[in-house]
């Protein structure tokens, strides 16, 4: 199995944290969309295929578990990858297509939080 090359919507309101995630994943080959808001990140996701959500959880105008929670019901089968800077998080079930990365994160952790929400909790292995 190898790793695959996603479009991916990131929603961060903090510019700096935004803007270096979109670096790490368009290092790793990715097509990134961002949003630094939930209202934003649904429009973008109402226009543009996704293959996955990435969300902080703490946004200004709606928290990240409402914007994934509004997201599948317009991408049943959308993959989210949740961030936070919180160290305990409330109605967050991890699972296949949900993973928690708390931050900071490096290059690396995302990565695996992102295959393993796109391949149904399988290892991804590079090749």
């Amino acid at each position: 199995m190898t790793c695959g090359k996603y479009t991916i919507l990131i929603c961060e309101d903090d510019w700096l944290i935004r803007s270096g995630t979109i670096e790490m994943l368009e290092e790793r080959g990715h097509t990134v969309f961002e949003a630094a808001d939930a209202t934003t990140a649904l429009t973008i996701l109402s226009k543009r295929r996704n293959d996955v959500l990435v969300t902080d959880i703490g946004l200004p105008d709606m928290s990240g578990v409402l914007l994934a929670k509004r997201a599948k019901a317009m991408v049943a089968h959308l993959p989210v990858v949740f961030v936070t800077g919180h160290s305990e998080v409330e109605d967050i079930q991890t699972g296949p297509a949900v993973q928690l990365v708390y931050k900071p994160y490096s290059s690396a952790t995302l990565a695996a939080a992102i295959a393993l929400v796109t391949t149904d909790g399988k290892v991804c292995r590079a090749t």
